[in-house]
């Protein structure tokens, strides 16, 4: 065999999905928007060039919040030492009586929309991938699958599975086919859940995410004060109970989590699409430091997961053009998810 060009791609779910321009936008929080199956595929029509190895690392679905730890339970109570000034009629009106639609037993659950969404994603890599995935019958050898011990991050990895074997299996009229999805105990995963592995992270990071000195001061600042007393005036509440930027933050996380999980908008008349900006630069912002480059630890400690990725593209390589030996070449997975 001549040796061939050969493309391994470390892809992020995130970057098969496109934002509408001027769509509203969420963070964290934010939804797999449905593009629909592409048209067409990556793989190059040369013969000297072919893809070997697909190694994806995907977030979980959209998921139901964890109640406290979201802000769902706060602001109900917020809202009730306000309700007397709030509107009693207009599109407004239901803010005063508002509650939480969501249930204690979902909290942290993967959503039905979050299901769908990893098997769309699932059905758009075959159509980009078709050869590399497609021509594939399922074999723990051939697709290898891993998930962190969460329920959420478990169901996820099947739909996912589900959308990429649909018809392919052996079992009952839709032709299921199980797959293999390995994970660890939450509390001992240095690949998936690293940051809950890590003293040092929990200790000089995690603890102390209430207290990150650029949050604190944009959440005090001109941009944020603005937006809660714009807020308050449109709901009226007068300057002596005026909402707190606290406060705002939680209307926009139930914003975020009743549009993601029940397509439910009525939040939008709350806020312009500038306070939308505003609110998810805050989240942004607390994310940056909580999980991102705003402290050298927090890339430090996913090193593990980033030598798993590279070991197992190089294997795929050097098994495509025969430089691994026989043995090891047959554990190399096509993909990695």
């Amino acid at each position: 065999m001549h040796l061939q060009s050969l493309l391994a791609f470390l892809v992020l779910a995130a970057q098969l999905c496109e934002v509408a321009v001027g769509a509203r936008s969420f963070g964290t929080k934010d939804i797999y928007p449905s593009m629909g199956v592409p048209k067409t595929s990556l793989e190059l029509n040369d013969e000297n060039c072919v893809a070997v190895h697909l190694d994806l690392v995907s977030r979980h679905g959209t998921r139901y919040p964890s109640m406290s730890s979201d802000h769902v339970e706060a602001l109900a109570d917020t809202l009730a030492a306000v309700r007397s000034f709030l509107p009693v009629s207009g599109d407004l009106s239901w803010v005063a009586s508002w509650q939480s639609p969501f249930l204690d037993g979902d909290a942290g659950q993967l959503a039905i929309r979050g299901q769908l969404e990893l098997y769309d994603i699932a059905k758009r890599f075959l159509a980009r991938l078709p050869t590399l995935l497609g021509s594939q019958y399922y074999a723990p050898a051939n697709f290898t699958f891993m998930s962190s011990g969460k329920p959420r991050s478990l169901q996820s990895a099947n739909a996912f599975a589900y959308g990429l074997f649909e018809n392919s299996g052996p079992l009952g009229n839709a032709h299921f086919q199980p797959v293999a999805v390995s994970s660890r105990d939450t509390d001992h995963d240095p690949l998936m859940r690293f940051f809950d592995m890590c003293p040092l992270y929990q200790r000089d990071i995690k603890q102390q995410k209430g207290k990150f000195p650029e949050v604190v001061k944009f959440k005090r600042g001109p941009e944020m004060l603005r937006l809660a007393a714009r807020v308050s005036k449109k709901l009226n509440v007068p300057p002596s109970h005026q909402f707190t930027t606290d406060a705002v933050m939680d209307m926009f996380y139930a914003y975020a989590f009743e549009r993601a999980v029940l397509n439910n908008t009525r939040w939008a008349a709350v806020f312009t699409d500038e306070d939308v900006e505003v609110l998810e630069y805050a989240v942004d912002l607390r994310k940056y430091y909580l999980a991102g480059y705003g402290h050298t630890l927090n890339w430090q400690i996913s090193c593990p997961l980033l030598d798993s990725i590279l070991e197992a593209m190089e294997d795929a390589i050097k098994a495509a053009v025969g430089r691994l030996d026989e043995g090891k070449a047959r554990r190399a997975p096509k993909a990695v998810f």
